[in-house]
C-alpha cells in the first residue's frame, strides 16, 4: 500500500470515528432539561415519556435528516464536478443553491408559507410546513433547467458554464436580497 493511499484511508476513516462522535453528541446535546443518563435511559425506551419523545423524535430524525442532506450534497457536487469536468463546479457556483434561497424567501415571505401561528394558546405550529421546501426544491430545478439549456444550446466549454451559474448565483441572491429589503 502506497503512502497516498494509507494517507487517504487515515483521513476517512478519522472523518468517519468524528462523524459519529458528533451524531452520537447530537443525541445528548439540547435545550431540553434532559440530564446524559436521561437520554441514554429514554434511547433504551427507558425513563420518561417526554424523554423518549425528544429522542425518537426530534433528535433522532434531526440527525438522520443531517447525514442524509449532507450525503445528498456531496454527491450532487461530485456529480456536478464529473459532468463539467471541472472542480470548481459545485451547487453553489452553478446558482442552484440562491436559487433554493430564493425559493425558500418567496414561500415564506411573499406566500406567507413560513408564517407562525398560535394553536390553543401555548404551542406555536408553522402554516404549510412543506410549503417552504417545496418552493426551493422547484427554483433549484429551474436554476439547473437553466444552466442545462443553456450548455445545450450553445458551445460553451465547462468554464463559460461554471461563470453563467456564478451570475446566475448573483442574480438570484439579488432578488433574494431585495425581497429581504421590502419584508
Amino acid at each position: 500500500m502506497n503512502c497516498i493511499r494509507r494517507k487517504n484511508i487515515i483521513v476517512l476513516t478519522s472523518f468517519g470515528i468524528t462523524l459519529i462522535l458528533l451524531a452520537v453528541i447530537a443525541l445528548f446535546v439540547g435545550s431540553s432539561s434532559m440530564t446524559f443518563i436521561d437520554a441514554l435511559k429514554a434511547l433504551f425506551n427507558q425513563g420518561k415519556e417526554a424523554h423518549h419523545v425528544i429522542i425518537y423524535n426530534i433528535r433522532l430524525p434531526r440527525i438522520i435528516a443531517a447525514l442524509i442532506a449532507g450525503a445528498g450534497m456531496a454527491v450532487s457536487g461530485v456529480a456536478m464536478q464529473a459532468v463539467l469536468k471541472n472542480p470548481m463546479a459545485s451547487p453553489t457556483s452553478l446558482g442552484v443553491s440562491n436559487a433554493a434561497v430564493l425559493g425558500a424567501n418567496i414561500a415564506i415571505i411573499v406566500l406567507n408559507g413560513g408564517q407562525i401561528i398560535t394553536e390553543h394558546g401555548n404551542s406555536l405550529g408553522v402554516s404549510n410546513p412543506y410549503f417552504v421546501s417545496i418552493f426551493a426544491f422547484l427554483f433549484s430545478l429551474v436554476a439547473v433547467a437553466v444552466v442545462l439549456l443553456i450548455s445545450k444550446f450553445t458551445n460553451l466549454d465547462t468554464t463559460a458554464i461554471i461563470l453563467i451559474g456564478v451570475a446566475m448565483s448573483s442574480f438570484f441572491s439579488g432578488i433574494t436580497t431585495l425581497i429581504q429589503y421590502y419584508a
